[in-house]
């Protein structure tokens, strides 16, 4: 069994690292990527594990029993096995909003459309495959410390101990941001979808 920690850039997962490994699991990391302003107890990520995923997919096997950070995009790279895929959930002008103040720059509203339904996209690819189980955990919901949403979690991951004690809500920037998105910005192709979400991921610094 191997734990996938999963949603968009910028959502809360390496949150959920953190409470991944307060709850005993053994979560896998590189130390290459360090804690800096926009993640200030670290990122728990193992450097280019996308393209590592996309070249040689065995590479799966090293941490099988652990818990790995992928972000939703890389998702169908995962060869056939055996998953728990815990997939967090953050309202999307909070999402886009952390996005711009880690990069800084401002977001257009198609290349936030091809954010949006790459996010659909992924939830149905988990719920497509057939060796994922899947725990869906809202944002808001885990950095309030809601009793339902950590039973839950706690549940599906088997986590030990006080694992919530790890939240700090006080790290909770771009509360209930608002972002209106042009209809215009969705009518657009695939590739064109592609290539911007692409891009964004590069200057996040996860290409």
């Amino acid at each position: 069994m191997i734990y996938i920690i999963s949603g968009l850039p910028r959502s809360g997962t390496s949150l959920l690292m953190q409470i991944m490994k307060e709850g005993g699991k053994t979560i896998a990391t590189d130390g290459e990527r360090l804690a800096d302003k926009n993640n200030p107890l670290g990122y728990y990520e193992v450097e280019g594990i996308m393209q590592k995923l996309k070249e040689t997919p065995s590479c799966i096997d090293a941490y099988e029993g652990m818990v790995l950070k992928l972000i939703c995009y890389g998702l169908p790279f995962l060869p056939p096995r055996n998953y728990k895929v815990v997939y967090i959930e953050r309202n999307i002008g909070e999402v886009l909003a952390s996005m711009e103040k880690m990069d800084g720059k401002k977001i257009p509203d198609q290349t936030a459309a091809a954010l949006i339904q790459l996010n659909e996209k992924m939830k149905q690819h988990i719920q497509a495959r057939e060796d994922m189980k899947a725990l869906f955990v809202a944002h808001d919901k885990m950095i309030t410390q809601d009793e339902q949403t950590l039973h839950s979690l706690q549940k599906f991951c088997d986590l030990q101990g006080d694992f919530a004690n790890i939240i700090n809500q006080d790290l909770y920037r771009n509360v209930r941001v608002h972002r209106n998105i042009a209809q215009t910005a969705t009518n657009i192709p695939e590739s064109s979808q592609e290539q911007m979400t692409l891009d964004k991921l590069r200057s996040l610094g996860y290409l």
